[in-house]
């Protein structure tokens, strides 16, 4: 099936003069600067990546941006029960099975309490960042015998390790 098939215009009208007046119409595409992608390794100076790729330098007249323009951001392990380890270093989804345009950190869960994609976890200079993500049975902070649930969809800010319960799943977060 053609595109020109999926959605069939009224009777009567012509598609193809349509498309003849709207091209007619259009503005000419606007002029664009080249940009070039180059393979480096982080921390090396443009060029030096092995390949043959040219060394870009500021024109003169701009002053050099600043080196520490961004805060460092640590990773944060999240310790399973059976003490397998996994690295956060971004915004990460966390679940039984999860999906999203993220990275997915897969849970085991025999006891199936986890959700699908249950919970967010967002590292940031001041901490990491937890999203219950509307789980069924819910994250909760556990600080020896009291017990914080989370709010869907709210994040809470961890800036030091924590016990987390995700429905009956306990892990540990630490930052690295």
């Amino acid at each position: 099936m053609s595109d020109r098939d999926f959605i069939a215009p009224p009777p009567g009208v012509d598609m193809d003069a349509v498309q003849k007046r709207l091209a007619e119409q259009a503005p000419a595409p606007a002029e664009r600067p080249e940009i070039r992608f180059l393979p480096t390794t982080p921390g090396m100076p443009l060029g030096v990546s092995g390949s043959a790729a040219p060394v870009l330098e500021q024109p003169a007249d701009e002053p050099e941006p600043p080196t520490n323009s961004q805060p460092v951001i640590r990773p944060w392990s999240l310790t399973l029960p059976d003490a397998a380890v996994a690295t956060v270093t971004g915004p990460t989804l966390l679940g039984r099975n999860p999906s999203g345009e993220r990275a997915l950190l897969a849970v085991p869960d025999p006891t199936r309490s986890v959700s699908k994609t249950h919970a967010l976890l967002e590292p940031d200079p001041a901490g990491l960042w937890l999203t219950d993500l509307g789980s069924t049975n819910g994250t909760a902070l556990v600080d020896g015998a009291s017990v914080t649930t989370l709010v869907p969809h709210e994040r809470t800010l961890l800036r030091g390790a924590a016990i987390v319960r995700l429905g009956e799943l306990v892990v540990r977060l630490e930052r690295r």
